[in-house]
């Protein structure tokens, strides 16, 4: 039987458990956290069968590791995993949102016969920690798998087999095409009228800085402020300068008030 060991249980780690837990019983669904109690709460509500206290022998015995901390503290983890006795061809994966940071650790843990494809499952919940697990929280939403060398291929394919249950849409990319993969995702998702994109649209450009999540950050701020957008598309992106992004709005208030949402960042009209 496979021991799968997740370092982490909130809501994701949880969910992603509940999921694996409920629909594979051929696997031991192991797990550590820091904070003990969120251990007891995930034996308390069956998703998760065997707590682990001690993290390098939950590391020794496991197939796969799916990291569930944030992005600094799973870092931190795959930083030193080498220095750990592991199983040969050890698969480990995160729930991050940030790839290039991530991904970095890629070759050196191949060295150590550990194969690192980095996981971006687009799925959340205003409810947070281990108690609000559910097991089809990923349903039909995007889960992005990341790796750079072709020596990890058989890792993806291994973890998209595993984490098929959940039904979502995978797509396996690379770190420095992941940028691009979210801004397609959320330009997919935008309403469009019923017989077709509409040509008229008001454009506007915005540079960004070379930082993970600043097309996430553009969005968001769009949305607080209700303001409504047709297309977005990236124009340019290069390491370490900025890069473009073309957001057509639908009227020109809309534009007009992206602007001042968007003071932050440098605009300009087309």
């Amino acid at each position: 039987m496979k021991n799968i060991l997740f370092v982490g249980l909130g809501l994701i780690g949880g969910s992603l458990a509940s999921n694996l837990k409920f629909y594979q019983s051929d696997l031991i669904i192991s797990a550590y956290d820091t904070d003990v109690t969120q251990l007891d709460k995930a034996m308390s509500i069956g998703i998760i069968d065997k707590k682990i206290n001690d993290y390098a022998l939950g590391v020794k015995e496991a197939d796969i590791i799916i990291f569930a901390t944030p992005v600094h503290q799973t870092a931190i983890y795959l930083n030193s995993l080498p220095n750990y006795e592991t199983k040969s061809h050890l698969i480990v994966t995160d729930t991050g949102s940030t790839k290039l940071i991530i991904q970095n650790f890629e070759k050196r843990l191949l060295e150590s016969n550990i194969h690192l494809v980095s996981g971006h499952p687009m799925a959340g919940s205003h409810k947070s920690g281990v108690l609000n697990s559910k097991k089809h929280l990923f349903e039909n939403a995007y889960y992005i798998l990341v790796y750079d060398d072709e020596r990890n291929t058989q890792a993806a394919k291994t973890l998209q087999y595993l984490l098929s249950p959940t039904l979502a849409k995978f797509i396996i990319t690379n770190a420095k095409e992941h940028v691009f993969e979210d801004a397609k995702i959320f330009r997919d998702q935008l309403p469009l009228k019923q017989h077709g994109v509409v040509n008229v649209g008001y454009d506007l450009y915005i540079d960004i800085p070379d930082k993970a999540g600043m097309i996430n950050k553009v969005t968001s701020i769009l949305s607080l402020h209700n303001i409504s957008i047709r297309n977005l598309k990236i124009l340019e992106v290069r390491e370490d300068i900025l890069g473009a992004l073309q957001v057509t709005f639908k009227t020109p208030k809309d534009r007009e008030l992206g602007i001042v949402a968007l003071n932050e960042f440098d605009t300009y009209i087309p």
